[in-house]
């Protein structure tokens, strides 16, 4: 730990129970950087939240970002890796998730699955957008799509939601960075709450000028059209997700 932060410049954490532990470096040769640092916090609390923390170095070992997310909520991080062969030309971070409940239940007692997540496990793919990772891809242990949550004010999967309005998500869906696109088909295909619903002020929920700005996406004209463009992109990540957002299926 102490090479690490010597590394990092950082401060040790107070909290050390909580505290994301080296999980690998690894080289990573995109734009101007050279190394990965990836660490994790597994969620060793029932419930807890579990998280990532990302430092990329320059070839120099000079720190160039850091960036802390979570990677669930009643989810327990039991992997973090570095993949290479992605159909987006660059490595892709992954975190894997498994469920820690509650659960549907046979008749003898026996956990049949998550009452509110999908799959036996999930891969969280994120990648490299300017200065910050992204993410581009959630699914289940059949490399099936889940769509992400963005119920709560602060999602629990992936970094915040950035603040944009209705126009800056149709542009990027426009965009012919397939990174780009794929941030703003994660984001469309998730689920939302409806900006008419009352808030309640115990409740960390998604606001309602964010739930505004996506249902005035889906309603934008332009939208249906635009979707079934990149519906036929040479980007299989893409095209997935776009003939996803254009079924309008948000899942479970």
């Amino acid at each position: 730990r102490a090479i690490i932060d010597q590394l990092t410049g950082d401060k040790p954490d107070n909290d050390d129970w909580k505290s994301p532990r080296p999980w690998r470096i690894e080289r990573f040769p995109v734009e101007n950087a050279g190394w990965v640092l990836l660490e994790g916090y597994a969620g060793n609390d029932i419930p807890d939240v579990s998280r990532i923390r990302v430092h990329i170095f320059d070839p120099n070992w000079k720190r160039v970002m850091k960036q802390t997310f979570p990677t669930g909520y009643r989810m327990r991080l039991t992997d973090i890796s570095l993949v290479r062969d992605t159909p987006l030309g660059q490595p892709c971070l992954v975190a894997q998730v498994s469920s820690t409940g509650p659960f549907i239940v046979d008749d003898s007692e026996k956990p049949i699955r998550p009452a509110f997540e999908r799959g036996k496990f999930q891969r969280q793919y994120y990648a490299l957008a300017g200065n910050q990772f992204v993410m581009v891809r959630l699914e289940d242990e059949n490399a099936e799509i889940v769509p992400n949550h963005y119920l709560w004010r602060s999602p629990t999967k992936g970094p915040q939601v950035p603040d944009r309005k209705a126009e800056d998500w149709i542009q990027l869906l426009r965009s012919e960075n397939s990174v780009d696109q794929l941030a703003a088909l994660v984001w469309l295909t998730g689920r939302h709450m409806s900006s008419k619903a009352p808030r309640s002020e115990t409740r960390n929920q998604e606001s309602v000028s964010h739930a505004a700005v996506y249902e005035a996406v889906r309603s934008n004209l332009e939208a249906p059209a635009l979707l079934a463009e990149i519906a036929v992109s040479k980007n299989e990540w893409v095209r997935q997700y776009a003939k996803l957002a254009l079924r309008g299926d948000q899942g479970p």
